[in-house]
């Protein structure tokens, strides 16, 4: 693809907006986005160009969905097991009150 030196600028501001749109709905290009040639302006030879733009770099866009799937299963467990210590917990206060209440009264001193 032939490129003129004023429309490079062109060419990378339709290509931020093509991956907006592909990120709101997650499709791949059919463009090819490692090479463009430009024809210079001082040789008049034509020159390759890289683009790469900045969101179809690496892994790419991670999904919401798998985080959450992950996040639930871990703080469903905390939770759990935050209630089983809750439960030891208050099994161990009332046997400690109901062994208060076997206890013989103590008499309140006067002074």
């Amino acid at each position: 693809m032939k490129i003129r030196n004023g429309e490079v600028e062109k060419y990378r501001l339709f290509l931020a907006r093509l991956k907006s749109k592909m990120a709101r709905k997650r499709v791949t290009p059919d463009i090819p986005w490692n090479t463009i040639t430009k024809q210079s302006t001082k040789t008049g030879k034509a020159q390759n160009v890289t683009f790469t733009p900045q969101g179809m770099r690496g892994k790419g866009r991670r999904d919401p969905w798998k985080l959450a799937m992950l996040i639930i299963p871990i703080t469903t467990f905390g939770l759990g097991t935050w209630q089983v210590f809750r439960l030891q917990w208050k099994i161990n206060l009332i046997s400690e009150l109901e062994r208060k209440t076997k206890l013989p009264p103590v008499m309140i001193p006067t002074e």
